[in-house]
């Protein structure tokens, strides 16, 4: 019964962001496995933030009814808007023809070690327990939230005792944990591990989604796949796949976002724009992080809308990309300004006055970047394959002055640079502690988007990549 419960839990999930995948992109745009990933993304994002926000107003079976409501609704406004919901039989049939079976042998082989993947990710989810913030920060949360109908106690935001779970950290995962509990009738933090599994599949098709956008084929599509699963903190360890923590969910975020982004940057496509700026402004809703990421992406929207100058008389359509992550942003930072969290700052207040005094820690700063970067037990290879062909795509950029392939980098670089920086304003006196604590997560954030370079640069070398023909 318990995984029948939690098997409606998840429909209803998925159904919310399919329906707002389809109205915010025509379904012609999308693939199955594209469909799939951004179903779980915004349905964990419609969920999670219906739960918060009908919360102020009803808890219990009513807040968990009206949120079914929502997503059964946005699941058939999404329907109707691809025009099949007059044609129930032709729209299954449709759907059976886009399911994006394999048409090749090497399309099997992908297929065969994503499948792998996915098994051993979830075998590890089940195997481990959940990691630190995983465990006190997120499902702690998720357990009150559980014990009170739905709902957060506003108590708990300025509770003394209650620091240790971070409570100015956005809500996206622990109440979209607290709508599984609401279904199976109860905390279980096995079963909320399934979660986990499904954010890795959905990074695997995305990077499958971003390899088709990007132009690559071929023995090309299996580099992505295999760096990652060669990297061993993006299996297992804090902020991994498998820890609980929100560091990898962010990172399929951004991969997403990215994947768009790029799409406008090619096509000058303002439905996948728009796609990008709802997709970031869930990443604000996951993590404080995703305030930097959406940073770094509306600088790079910036740059690509002064790039083409016909772009000028659409700034209304930059501004409508930015909207959903300022809403996010301008309401989660108000309502913790209000509720006042008692926890210390990590960092000093952001100004040039700091920045002047503390700039001679860059040097440790650096080195000690430079050394996670080639950290073998955290990275293996990765780092390192990523490193050349950053550098052969800025080269082959500045050689044919195609902005894309300098774009795609950019989005790596530019948070990179930012998530460094940020320690010249650390708050403890040993700052290389700080940054040796937390910046190997920090890295999770851009590596799925870091692990479609060297397919590109490849594709750039065989003329059949990012660039085009």
């Amino acid at each position: 019964m318990d995984f029948l419960l939690l098997a409606v839990a998840l429909c209803l999930l998925m159904l919310a962001g399919f329906g707002l995948s389809l109205l915010l992109l025509p379904k012609q745009s999308l693939g199955a496995t594209e469909l799939f990933a951004l179903s779980l993304l915004f349905g964990s994002a419609v969920v999670s933030s219906a739960l918060f926000v009908s919360g102020f107003l009803i808890s219990g079976a009513n807040l968990r009814w009206a949120v079914a409501a929502l997503c059964v609704s946005l699941g058939v406004a999404g329907w109707r808007r691809a025009g099949r919901i007059a044609d129930v039989p032709s729209a299954i049939g449709g759907w059976m023809a886009r399911t994006e079976r394999p048409r090749s042998k090497s399309g099997w082989w992908l297929l065969a070690l994503n499948t792998a993947q996915v098994a051993v990710i979830t075998w590890l989810s089940f195997v481990r327990v959940l990691g630190w913030d995983g465990l006190l920060n997120f499902e702690s949360k998720a357990r009150v939230a559980f014990l009170n109908g739905g709902v957060i106690p506003l108590e708990l935001f300025s509770d003394p005792s209650r620091t240790w779970t971070h409570q100015s950290y956005p809500l996206l995962l622990p109440l979209t944990e607290t709508w599984l509990y609401l279904w199976i009738g109860r905390p279980d933090q096995e079963l909320v591990k399934i979660l986990f599994p499904l954010f890795f599949a959905a990074a695997l098709c995305l990077v499958l989604a971003g390899n088709r956008r990007l132009g690559l084929s071929g023995w090309r599509v299996f580099i992505a796949p295999v760096l990652i699963f060669a990297a061993p903190l993006l299996l297992v360890g804090d902020g991994s796949a498998s820890s609980g923590y929100a560091d990898f969910p962010l990172a399929v975020f951004y991969l997403a976002a990215v994947i768009w982004l790029m799409e406008f940057w090619r096509r000058g496509d303002f439905a996948a724009l728009r796609l990008a700026g709802a997709l970031l402004a869930g990443a604000c809703w996951l993590k404080q992080e995703g305030l930097i990421l959406w940073l770094c992406l509306m600088a790079l929207m910036a740059i690509r809308w002064m790039i083409d100058r016909s772009a000028w008389r659409n700034w209304r359509q930059l501004l409508i990309a930015a909207l959903p992550g300022l809403v996010v942003i301008a309401t989660w930072r108000g309502f913790v300004r209000l509720m006042n969290p008692p926890g210390g700052d990590e960092f000093l207040p952001i100004s040039l006055n700091t920045l002047q005094a503390n700039l001679w820690r860059l040097p440790g700063i650096i080195r000690a970047v430079l050394n996670e970067l080639a950290n073998w037990r955290h990275w293996g290879m990765f780092w390192i394959a990523i490193s050349l062909a950053t550098a052969w795509l800025i080269l082959s950029a500045l050689r044919q002055k195609r902005s894309e392939p300098a774009g795609l980098v950019l989005a790596v670089l530019m948070p990179i640079a930012l998530y460094s920086g940020v320690y010249v304003f650390s708050i403890w006196p040993d700052f290389i502690g700080h940054l040796e604590s937390s910046f190997p997560r920090l890295l999770i954030h851009v590596a799925l988007v870091a692990s479609l370079l060297p397919g590109v640069a490849l594709g750039q070398e065989s003329s059949t990549g990012v660039t085009g023909k």
